[in-house]
């Protein structure tokens, strides 16, 4: 019954954030050395996964030294990693969302108001409000895992759930790096 319930929520929490925040995007795909803008959207339940997102971090800012914002989720309460704290991080809560999973939060607000170059998505599982702001924030060229079966990711890499999150970043970033954007014909 509670899934069921859930489901409910979820899927109303989306028609109304679909007739709120607009879905077009410009989809082109932009290398990291070229990008403006990356944007990290990650499951921060244990500190292993904020571990790692700093070292993603890191390794985006020695291809691109550009800064590159941060979000973490974790679903009971926020958390500040002393590793992770700059202006370009936050962590949210279920708490930032209401019931129907609508920003509460001037973060979220803003997140969706801002366009990014890049888009990580990383987690292991589908996490219901990281999947909704993967899906509302317009950023041209969004990158995760298959198995989160998400149709608004531009690019998926297959890589086993028990693979750590620093692996599944860093392997990303290696298959990014092989692409060559389209040039146009002379």
């Amino acid at each position: 019954m509670f899934d069921f319930i859930e489901k409910l929520k979820q899927d109303f929490g989306s028609f109304l954030l679909k007739r709120k925040y607009n879905t077009q995007r410009d989809k082109r795909f932009i290398p990291i050395a070229s990008a403006k803008s990356i944007l990290i959207l990650y499951d921060a339940e244990t500190p292993e996964n904020d571990l790692a997102i700093k070292k993603i971090k890191e390794s985006l800012k020695k291809i691109n030294p550009i800064d590159v914002t941060v979000v973490g989720y974790k679903q009971k309460s926020h958390h500040q990693a002393a590793y992770l704290t700059d202006t370009y991080n936050c962590f949210l809560s279920r708490k930032d969302f209401n019931f129907f999973y609508q920003p509460l939060n001037e973060t979220v607000k803003i997140l969706l108001a801002n366009k990014y170059d890049l888009m990580f998505l990383l987690t292991a599982q589908k996490v219901f409000p990281l999947m909704i702001l993967a899906h509302y924030i317009p950023a041209s060229f969004k990158v995760g895992r298959n198995n989160l079966d998400d149709e608004d990711l531009d690019f998926m890499i297959d890589q086993p759930q028990e693979l750590s999150l620093e692996i599944v970043g860093m392997n990303l970033i290696s298959h990014i790096n092989m692409l060559k954007p389209k040039t146009a014909a002379v």
